[in-house]
């Protein structure tokens, strides 16, 4: 990505999509607690989540916005990354005592599972764009990981489904 060559520094007052750029990524497995790490998050009075979960916008929406009809720039493409958190403005943090605490910095993130999966496709696109985010991965233990999964996917829809063993002896025909 050309844009990304030179990141240089990132000024509030030059670029005012900083405001709800997210400080943090979740990534994770499909049944590794991200939807429950979110959600406890979620519940901290300082901490913003995005405005739905799995934005998938550097996988599905990077594509649309970079190699789509149109090429936009960075700055373009991190404001359109930024609508999707909310305004930290309408968020106050109340002190014990009532009155507003304006010292308090609020930080926002998104939880997006799937970017694990495409990570050599992700990091370069994430580096380019918010090269001071950090990223927390959600791992399970994977025999527990695909029981929950064969649970979720067979049991959830009343049954039907083959027994665990053979859900995976299948799999691993398949691969």
């Amino acid at each position: 990505y050309p844009e990304c060559t030179n990141y240089g520094t990132f000024n509030e007052t030059l670029y005012p999509w900083l405001k709800n750029a997210p400080h943090f990524l979740i990534i994770g497995a499909q049944k590794c607690g991200t939807t429950s790490l979110a959600a406890y998050l979620n519940r901290h009075p300082q901490i913003i989540p995005a405005k739905q979960k799995e934005l998938h916008f550097f996988d599905h929406r990077f594509d649309a916005y970079i190699f789509g009809k149109r090429e936009i720039a960075r700055d373009d493409a991190l404001d359109a990354y930024s609508k999707f958190f909310l305004s930290q403005e309408g968020r106050r943090i109340v002190n014990t005592n009532g009155s507003e605490n304006k010292t308090t910095k609020l930080i926002s993130f998104e939880a997006t599972p799937k970017y694990l999966y495409w990570s050599q496709k992700i990091s370069p696109r994430v580096l380019c764009l918010v090269p001071w985010v950090k990223i927390i991965i959600m791992l399970r233990d994977p025999v527990k990981r695909a029981y929950s999964g064969w649970r979720m996917k067979y049991l959830s829809m009343g049954g039907g489904g083959p027994e665990f063993e053979d859900a995976v002896n299948r799999d691993f025909k398949v691969m």
